[in-house]
């Protein structure tokens, strides 16, 4: 999946590829030389002519030399803010944005480019105020609705997106960007039907786009039509022959599709443009080690057969040493399943070697799974007083921990309550009041926590006293208090932010847990403030215990003004995630250390 600023920021940073001496043999032959005088225009035209060739620190430069020469021009400080954005450099382009809205308010291209920062910098509550501005004084603005669609999108809100954009398409039906970024939504979604249909329909408006062809890629992929999304990642190739991303995932479609010898070919061509990728050379050891495979899947036409004879004899002969001890002890329930299992082993045999024979008839593969569905259930009626009770083994103790109130709901309530229910003992520790993110009296939040903390299920939960937004300074106090109930509750399994966190608190619980947890399995969730570096290794399905998690957030009554504690989009993150593992809904984790 990919949004549209990251198609911005690629072409940008492509651009960036080119050398300084490109930038400035480009803008010499028509720029004054060295010796001669700079005016102020003439230090905002080199600026530009630098940032279009990519010479980002130089244009900065030549900026500022401009805006001191002319502190009030908008124009040079509004262009800067847009070049510190595009180095990454997110707060000193926030603090340009707002230096020119204190003095032009009404300026609506600097509230857009603020929005977007914000959104890059995935502050998404703040950008979806700025972008609710524009839109009152100009509520037909095409980049402000496409920004708001953007930003709720990316927040998981996909409801709202699709609102903003349906109104975007009904007034600028022609424009393909909008077009294509109201696919891509709808196949975030799980919407892959309408979402193709509406990327086709952008592809038709604009088939020079790049950016909307791999989106129409991505959405076959997920339908698992991997030649179709092979056609359309080559189409994007094409465009942009330089993006080794783009080529990647042609590849990876074409191993899906088991074209693997294609697949070889276009990674061979990216290691030859870059030598040392790993990613590439990673994908290309996959495929080769799966051309190994082929001459052990061509065993399977042999060996299927042979271990399916094997498996279904097991229960005869167990059967014939256990009859004694087993309910079925009349004749005639012996003599039946003397009969059935041997007869139905043979019924699949035949079944399957004439689906090897007639390799396309479909009949014969329904026949032998339910084939496979009656032995099933023979064996499940034969053994069902003699196989030996289930009882689960020592549960494992479980300690999750959040910077602040409400942390460990919106991260793993759904998969806490799974843990609970398997019978797990699930303990919860939250270092501060979070005494800072509400007005509400001291305490307030806490009681909070302990209403949410008794719907999850949690054996005990503990909140403390650490400072609120000032965790950095009191890491090794963390770190002592976290061992402490590591020791004392015996625990195997610690659960907690993740190292990749805009949000310093976050950031430093997890420090304190990766020293404490020295000899635990340590899982990292998904926090809203989470960055896009956060790439999640492990899913939990938690389908049935979505409505609990639900309950659980909207404990935080406090809260319930913040932008990320809206329940819609709480449960757009979990369709986004089940998405990606194969379920309804999931929440998502970075394991960083697994003990067994």
């Amino acid at each position: 999946m990919r949004a549209s600023i990251q198609i911005a920021v690629g072409i940008i940073f492509a651009l960036g590829a080119l050398s300084v001496s490109s930038a400035r043999s480009a803008t010499d032959s028509r720029l004054p030389t060295e010796s001669e005088p700079k005016t102020h225009a003439t230090h905002k035209e080199l600026a530009k002519r630098y940032a279009l060739n990519g010479a980002l620190p130089d244009a900065i430069r030549e900026y500022q030399v401009a805006l001191a020469a002319d502190p009030n021009d908008g124009d040079a400080r509004l262009h800067l803010a847009e070049v510190f954005s595009w180095t990454g450099d997110y707060d000193r382009s926030l603090v340009a944005y707002e230096d020119v809205l204190r003095t032009s308010p009404s300026n609506l291209e600097a509230r857009i480019g603020m929005a977007r920062v914000l959104r890059w910098s995935h502050r998404y509550s703040d950008s979806e105020q700025q972008l609710q501005s524009v839109l009152k004084v100009d509520p037909d603005n095409l980049d402000a609705i496409k920004g708001i669609a953007q930003t709720y999108a990316l927040a998981g809100d996909f409801g709202r997106s699709l609102t903003f954009l349906d109104r975007g398409v009904s007034r600028y039906p022609h424009d393909a960007e909008l077009v294509a970024q109201k696919g891509t939504v709808l196949s975030w979604s799980g919407n892959l039907q309408e979402g193709i249909a509406f990327l086709k329909t952008a592809v038709t408006l604009d088939p020079t786009s790049a950016s909307t062809y791999r989106s129409l890629a991505d959405a076959y992929t997920w339908r698992k039509e991997f030649l179709i999304a092979a056609e359309n990642y080559r189409k994007a190739l094409d465009i942009e022959p330089k993006s080794v991303e783009t080529a990647l995932d042609l590849a990876r479609a074409y191993q899906k599709a088991g074209k693997r010898i294609m697949a070889e070919e276009v990674v061979t061509q990216v290691l030859r443009i870059a030598p040392s990728h790993h990613q590439a050379m990673e994908l290309l050891q996959e495929i080769r080690r799966g051309d190994r495979l082929d001459t052990a899947r061509a065993m399977d036409v042999v060996g299927e057969p042979v271990a399916f004879l094997a498996i279904l004899s097991l229960p005869t002969v167990l059967f014939y040493r256990r009859q004694r001890r087993t309910i079925w002890k009349a004749p005639q329930h012996r003599k039946l399943y003397r009969v059935v299992f041997p007869v139905l082993s043979l019924l699949f045999l035949v079944a399957y070697g004439l689906r090897i024979v007639l390799e396309t008839s479909v009949y014969y593969k329904i026949l032998e799974i339910v084939l496979l569905i009656a032995i099933a259930v023979f064996t499940l009626l034969l053994f069902r007083e003699t196989r030996p009770s289930a009882k689960a083994s020592a549960a494992d103790s479980v300690l999750v921990i959040g910077a602040h109130p409400d942390d460990i709901e919106l991260g793993a309530a759904g998969s806490l309550l799974k843990l609970t229910q398997e019978g797990a003992k699930v303990y919860g520790l939250v270092l501060t009041q979070g005494e800072i993110g509400s007005e509400a009296p001291i305490g307030t939040r806490a009681e909070e926590a302990r209403q949410g903390g008794s719907r999850l299920g949690l054996s005990d939960l503990w909140i403390l006293n650490f400072p609120d937004t000032h965790l950095r300074q009191h890491i090794t106090e963390m770190r002592a208090v976290i061992e402490e109930k590591i020791r004392e509750l015996g625990v195997q399994i610690v659960i907690t932010h993740s190292p990749h966190e805009t949000h310093g608190d976050h950031a430093a619980v997890f420090e304190a847990a990766k020293e404490a947890a020295r000899k635990c399995s340590l899982l990292c969730y998904e926090s809203i403030s989470a960055p896009k570096e956060f790439v999640p290794n492990y899913f939990v399905d938690i389908t049935p215990y979505l409505p609990d998690k639900l309950l659980a957030v909207s404990s935080h009554r406090t809260q319930r003004g913040k932008f990320y504690m809206d329940l819609e989009l709480v449960k757009g993150r979990a369709a986004h995630r089940g998405l990606q593992a194969g379920v309804p809904y999931a929440e998502a984790f970075w394991v960083y250390r697994w003990v067994r």
